[in-house]
């Protein structure tokens, strides 16, 4: 922590080029690295086998059912984010284990928030541009960030001190202005894989301990990609062999990490931008949202779009937001939440997409949720807008609005039910 108690206040290392040596990274993870992701792969499956065994006729973990999410309000809004800079939350993590909560915003900062304290426990600043990607290990204990200069940077131990950053821009022109899209950490917590708005994908390495570092161990360029088409999102399939990338054209470009090939290419209907994806942590499903207010559902195993929600089955008159943005599977894969333009979210059941459940009526002047998170046991959520500073918590509020607080960042004030834009 910093002086006074307050969070501490992380400074970045330089950022170092690319390229580990003349010839630069291999174009293909090495097979020692892959030796590591298919004995996780594995051990994942049959965990993930077992529990659904266990769990079979047992609910999800959280216990709720589709009405209970009727009683779901914002319990609480904490402005994180307090540079004077342009206001705006543009993504968020959350660990599995814990409840931590990180925030990357159009400040150039980061914010490492504990939900179960109500108080941040650390600000990673020095991106150098907006930081328009996050990540979190399962344990909470790394988080690495993409900003808008093609830089990915590390950070961890107990104070999330700058463990270094890379540089992986494809834009040809030899410099850092290539925004990376995504950063996701591989479930071994030995990798993470970032991807860049140029079509450029690299495979990183972390090592661990008191000489925690970053390197790039490969790196290529999805030359599939038709002239000025674009990476506009990603996301890691919770097994860690499977990689998605959304596309300004309205593709969906899914990558078989160990095999080193395309799996295959999905179409979104009418061809815009997909803003968001997110896998399913069962690893059957994912979601993306595009640019025309659509979040649309696909089978993984069949390769094929199952369901499309966002703009007919929750209208802005009935108290929905109308068009559809960003959208994340609950834990249990039985739940996706996907936010509206008007600072609202529904949460549908999984294969009962008509379904949908209405959160927050949308207050007047609200922004357009930027990203959702749930809690680690899908008893919560979290949101964000591109043009706001504060971070909303929803779930079933246990005392009423008012009297919820939450610390902010650098000065211990609360912040709770504030209206700061």
């Amino acid at each position: 922590e910093g002086e006074g108690g307050g969070p501490a206040v992380v400074e970045p290392e330089p950022t170092v080029a690319a390229a580990a040596a003349p010839s630069g990274p291999p174009d293909r993870i090495p097979p020692e690295d892959l030796s590591v992701m298919v004995d996780a792969w594995k051990s994942l499956s049959k965990g993930r086998r077992k529990a659904a065994k266990e769990k079979k006729g047992a609910g999800d973990a959280s216990g709720l059912k589709p009405e209970d999410f009727s009683k779901f309000a914002e319990t609480q809004k904490v402005s994180l984010h307090k540079s004077s800079s342009k206001p705006g939350i543009l993504c968020l993590a959350g660990s599995a284990k814990g409840n931590i909560v990180i925030s990357g915003g159009r400040d150039r900062q980061a914010v490492v928030y504990d939900a179960s304290a109500g108080r941040a426990l650390a600000t990673l600043s020095g991106s150098g541009g907006e930081v328009t990607a996050v990540d979190v290990s399962s344990d909470g204990a790394v988080v690495i960030t993409g900003s808008s200069n093609s830089a990915v940077r590390l950070y961890g131990g107990s104070d999330y001190a700058s463990r270094g950053s890379v540089a992986i821009g494809g834009g040809g022109d030899g410099e850092n202005n290539d925004t990376i899209v995504s950063v996701s950490v591989q479930p071994t917590g030995k990798y993470a894989i970032a991807a860049t708005k140029s079509g450029r994908i690299a495979f990183l390495s972390l090592s661990e301990g008191d000489d925690m570092a970053m390197a790039i161990r490969a790196a290529w360029t999805d030359d599939g990609l038709e002239k000025d088409v674009m990476f506009t999102c990603g996301g890691l399939h919770p097994d860690g062999l499977i990689y998605c990338v959304g596309t300004s054209d309205g593709k969906l470009r899914v990558w078989d990490l160990k095999g080193h090939a395309l799996a295959g290419v999905l179409e979104c209907e009418g061809g815009f931008p997909v803003s968001h994806l997110s896998f399913s942590e069962n690893g059957y499903h994912f979601a993306s949202s595009s640019a025309d207010g659509t979040v649309r559902v696909w089978d993984l195993r069949k390769l094929k779009c199952i369901a499309t929600l966002g703009k007919t089955e929750v209208k802005a008159e009935d108290g929905g937001g109308g068009a559809a943005v960003a959208a994340r599977f609950d834990p249990s894969s039985k739940f996706l939440a996907y936010g509206h333009p008007n600072g609202s979210i529904s949460v549908v059941p999984v294969k009962e997409w008509n379904s949908a459940i209405a959160i927050g009526g949308g207050e007047e002047g609200r922004g357009a949720v930027s990203d959702v998170l749930w809690g680690p046991e899908g008893t919560s959520l979290v949101t964000c807008c591109g043009t706001e500073r504060p971070v909303r918590f929803w779930g079933v509020a246990a005392v009423p609005k008012e009297e919820e607080t939450g610390q902010g960042v650098g000065d211990g004030k609360t912040e709770g039910g504030t209206d700061e834009k």
